[in-house]
């Protein structure tokens, strides 16, 4: 188990240091590889990157479907992944809406403020309240 675990957390960290570029040059698709191997070996941290990944168009097309289905892996990979799996796909379902109803025609805003940072504000916090209730009720 303990192999398997190091083996998979190398793979997390390599990914990382491309990604990043912490001692090398940022390299999107040697840390797409790295976090791809790390996934086939059960990461929930390596399936959320990879959502991540695809909902941005980060070393591959954006995909939001295929984006869905790894945040969804992840949190069924880890209990510890539900808040920052919410989060995304919060962001992720309002990516979705954007792109299939939103239009430049439609630049509202709100306090001065564009509408979607509003809204993204007002999930977050959301969020956050939900987090804070969820941990007082145990």
């Amino acid at each position: 188990y303990q192999r398997r675990v190091h083996g998979v957390e190398s793979f997390i960290k390599v990914g990382d240091h491309h990604y990043y570029g912490l001692g090398t040059e940022v390299d999107i698709p040697k840390a797409v590889e790295q976090y791809r191997l790390a996934n086939l070996r059960g990461s929930s941290q390596a399936m959320f990157n990879l959502g991540y990944m695809h909902e941005n168009g980060l070393g591959m097309p954006v995909d939001f479907h295929l984006a869905k289905r790894y945040y969804d892996q992840a949190l069924s990979q880890s209990e510890k992944a539900w808040a920052p799996v919410t989060l995304a796909l919060l962001h992720l379902s309002f990516q979705m809406w954007r792109q299939e109803y939103w239009t430049t025609a439609h630049s509202y805003q709100v306090f001065g403020l564009p509408l979607e940072d509003v809204v993204l504000t007002a999930l977050v916090g959301l969020l956050v309240m939900l987090v804070v209730l969820r941990q007082a009720a145990r």
